[in-house]
């Protein structure tokens, strides 16, 4: 114990580079599970959060989403995604549900060589009520 600061101290701190490649999956923002329990299941936005954790900047990233065990939807990131930015991302499929019930969509980017894969996947149970 001493008279310096308020007694908060740091141990075993470490910095790292930052990886050269990674895009990572922040956030799923459309749909969002409570509209899904109020709205008709018809055609449904899907549209995530996307970051450049890497150092180095992006272009031409695939994005995708799958409902279920279903087929997937992909896309291509357009233009170019400096390091440390982030983009929202509107994909040109929307998705359909099949009706009343559990689902759960999956979100993923696919950067090629991405050097931190732990990122890259979010997931969301989404209920639909029946009318």
């Amino acid at each position: 114990m001493n008279g310096y600061g308020n007694n908060f101290y740091l141990d075993n701190v470490r910095v790292e580079s930052a990886f050269a490649k990674d895009m990572a999956m922040i956030g799923l923002l459309l749909p969002q599970p409570a509209q899904l329990r109020t709205c008709d299941p018809g055609p449904q936005d899907v549209s995530v959060e996307l970051w450049n954790a890497g150092a180095d900047p992006q272009a031409n990233v695939p994005v995708s989403w799958q409902l279920d065990n279903g087929p997937v939807s992909t896309d291509i990131l357009p233009g170019l995604l400096a390091a440390g930015d982030t983009v929202v991302h509107t994909f040109s499929t929307p998705l359909v549900l099949p009706g009343s019930g559990a689902f759960e969509l999956k979100v993923w980017t696919a950067l090629g060589g991405d050097q931190n894969t732990a990122n890259d996947t979010l997931t969301s149970d989404l209920t639909v009520d029946p009318a």
